[in-house]
């Protein structure tokens, strides 16, 4: 991805905290999205200026719809196929630039598609007084994997 690729008007790069933490970085188009990646050092550079291991990378399609991506390979995460976390706090990246009302506002993230796990989160952020009220996210999983963890005995000394 190119710089002249990053969102930079209305919309603009912006660290974003909810618990984690998150680079957030608004995009032209659907063509750059797909050319995102972290290459290194640079990535690791990127992430030590913001303080954060996660860049949550997005483009708006449409009034309700935003497509988005979640790398965090310093944090041993490569992609991450649906970021609830992150959807939450993007509400609060919209309302700065202008683009959530007073009231409800409902908008679809669609994830994980670059990397074969397409995923859908649905968030609704409650707007009050120009101010970030709540944010509601939701969605479905699919079971991927399971296992058990075993205590080790320990024995009094």
């Amino acid at each position: 991805m190119r710089p002249e690729q990053i969102v930079t008007d209305r919309l603009k790069p912006g660290l974003g905290q909810g618990g984690p933490s998150f680079l957030y970085i608004p995009v032209v188009d659907i063509d750059a999205l797909a050319q995102v990646h972290a290459s290194q050092p640079a990535w690791s550079q990127m992430m030590n200026v913001a303080v954060v291991d996660s860049g949550y990378f997005y483009v708006l399609q449409g009034q309700n719809q935003i497509r988005a991506r979640m790398l965090s390979p310093t944090a041993g995460i490569p992609e991450d196929p649906a970021t609830g976390s992150a959807a939450a706090i993007l509400a609060d990246q919209l309302l700065r630039a202008g683009l959530l009302k007073t009231g409800e506002n409902s908008f679809t993230i669609r994830q994980g598609i670059e990397m074969g796990r397409p995923s859908d989160i649905g968030t609704r952020a409650v707007i009050q007084s120009d101010k970030l009220q709540c944010v509601y996210v939701n969605g479905t999983a699919v079971q991927v994997m399971s296992g058990q963890l075993r205590c080790p005995e320990f024995r009094k000394i």
